[in-house]
């Protein structure tokens, strides 16, 4: 059963850190330990999200915050391994619009895209 471990930035600063791994994937943390994967929302527009994986929720949700004019909620679950990230991916690449050409944010029903993800994550 995943563990639901946060949203607000708040929150999300009070996790503990996974170590990084030693081997990355085009330059993001490596899939294949322990890590988040997480959930993200644009408060002001309700079409948007991103599904994508880190070792340090804190630092990665401050990265997408910055530049981004609208405030970012994030749901971040610990898994033990985050290569469940690729089945959450194929499935919203599957059902949603990639925004902006893009090939973590997606548009569409912003609910029933979190209710896919937990379903995915909890499935894992």
């Amino acid at each position: 059963m995943a563990k639901f471990v946060g949203k607000t930035l708040e929150e999300i600063a009070a996790l503990p850190v996974f170590p990084e791994p030693e081997e990355t994937d085009g330059g993001t943390v490596s899939a294949g330990g322990p890590g988040y994967v997480y959930f993200i929302t644009e408060s002001g527009h309700t079409s948007y999200f991103k599904v994508g994986r880190t070792v340090n929720p804190k630092i990665r949700a401050g990265n997408l915050q910055t530049g981004n004019p609208r405030e970012l909620t994030m749901q971040a679950i610990e898994v033990p391994q985050m290569k469940v990230e690729d089945r959450l991916k194929e499935a919203m690449a599957a059902k949603y619009n990639r925004a902006n050409g893009g090939k973590e944010w997606f548009s569409g029903n912003v609910a029933e895209a979190y209710n896919l993800f937990l379903a995915i994550v909890n499935a894992a």
